[in-house]
């Protein structure tokens, strides 16, 4: 997978401009972005009618610099990819040892072994207070406790974004450097720790909800990955719809030819202007989150059936989008 933001900073010219000079360059090339952060002692008194008045100043000396949320977003990707062999491990062992000790269990049995595996999985990489929940209008039956892989969603991107305030992780992330990211790094990072323990244990959650529904699933993995996509890419599409219509496309594998994969681009990009890839781009965006093959998606010339899958899927789009 290739990232944007890693190498994205040539050490040895960096190290050469002055203070002020990597405080341009990284604002201009949008690294950070620019916060003013406020702290009370205590409140004013009330004036004469009992009202509270809060004078806010921004100048420099409240004003603060983060990395910007992609650089997070990304960093995650990364670690997930370098540290690949610490994924997938325990989503098997468990399988499997859950099938051993309910050997001969009827399904009702196995179920309630299930449920109290699926509470257990979901506590370790969540708190309750992480999980929201919503009072229903008066007359309205029930009041609804969100689904726990939304709050699972929400909990990966939090620690996602928790990843730019790692300031020297994401340094040497900036300049390419992958031998900082070590076995001891791995075992010494909390967060990385935290991250892993979320990553192993959705797997494991996914398991027990494809056995069990304990959640309707309502695709839920789809809505997973496509809101990370646009969480990663926002800037790329015209909306969250666009992401949608391309995951409903490129989840079927008959759509992951070239000449479709060509069409599609031109179709989004040429004719209905809702995304704003590079064909490059585009490709490695393919390859990459839909298993495609695409060598390039470049036009040579026009045919009449290249066009024809360029219209095909603008009338896709208009029954999609409606």
């Amino acid at each position: 997978m290739k990232y944007k933001y890693f190498g994205f900073l040539n050490e040895d010219k960096f190290k050469l401009l002055n203070e002020q000079e990597r405080l341009d360059y990284v604002l201009q090339h949008n690294l950070v972005q620019t916060n003013y952060s406020f702290s009370f002692g205590k409140l004013p008194e009330p004036d004469v009618s009992g009202e509270i008045s809060l004078v806010m100043e921004f100048t420099n000396d409240n004003l603060k610099y983060d990395f910007v949320r992609e650089i997070g977003v990304e960093l995650r990707d990364f670690l997930l990819q370098h540290y690949k062999l610490y994924l997938g491990a325990d989503v098997i062992m468990f399988q499997k040892d859950f099938e051993s000790d309910t050997y001969g269990f009827n399904k009702e049995e196995k179920k309630q072994i299930g449920l109290k595996f699926f509470n257990q999985f979901f506590y370790e990489c969540c708190e309750r207070n992480d999980q929201r929940f919503s009072l229903n209008e008066k007359g309205k039956e029930g009041n609804q406790l969100e689904l726990r892989f939304t709050t699972i969603k929400r909990k990966r991107e939090e620690l996602a974004f928790s990843l730019r305030y790692e300031l020297e992780m994401v340094g040497q992330f900036l300049i390419g450097n992958s031998d900082c990211f070590n076995k001891e790094l791995f075992h010494t990072s909390d967060l990385i720790k935290k991250i892993f323990i979320l990553e192993n244990n959705y797997q494991i959650l996914e398991f027990l909800n494809d056995q069990f529904e304990f959640e309707i699933k309502n695709n839920l993995s789809t809505v997973l990955k496509t809101e990370e996509i646009f969480e990663k890419f926002n800037m790329k599409f015209k909306s969250k719809r666009v992401v949608l219509f391309i995951d409903s496309l490129l989840s079927d594998s008959f759509y992951r030819e070239r000449k479709f994969g060509l069409g599609l681009f031109y179709c989004l990009k040429k004719e209905l202007k809702q995304i704003k890839f590079s064909a490059e781009d585009f490709k490695d965006f393919c390859n990459d989150y839909y298993d495609c093959s695409f060598i390039n998606l470049r036009l040579g010339q026009d045919s009449n059936s290249h066009l024809e899958i360029v219209e095909d899927f603008k009338e896709k789009w208009i029954k999609f989008d409606k």
